[in-house]
């Protein structure tokens, strides 16, 4: 991610996420409103056993597929029970 006030003599940018092994993030997009975030992973090694992530609601979700990932504040994601 680019910071405010990046430029070439000062660059400021921060690693917003790596990819899971033999994967590639392929699109990036707000909503208008900005208060979500959907971000496409393509074609992860089927045989990659280890990249899980535990989800908004507690589960945990394999990454050994194409998957689009949606990303928000936690006010923004409504009740989760």
């Amino acid at each position: 991610m680019i910071e405010e006030g990046h430029t070439q003599e000062n660059p400021r940018v921060k690693l917003f996420g790596i990819a899971p092994l033999g994967a590639e993030p392929t699109g990036i997009i707000f909503t208008p409103d900005f208060k979500y975030l959907f971000l496409s992973i393509q074609g992860p090694d089927a045989t990659n056993n280890m990249t899980e992530q535990i989800d908004a609601a507690g589960n945990s979700i394999k990454f050994d597929n194409h998957v689009s990932l949606v990303l928000a504040l936690k006010e923004n994601l409504g009740i989760i029970e």
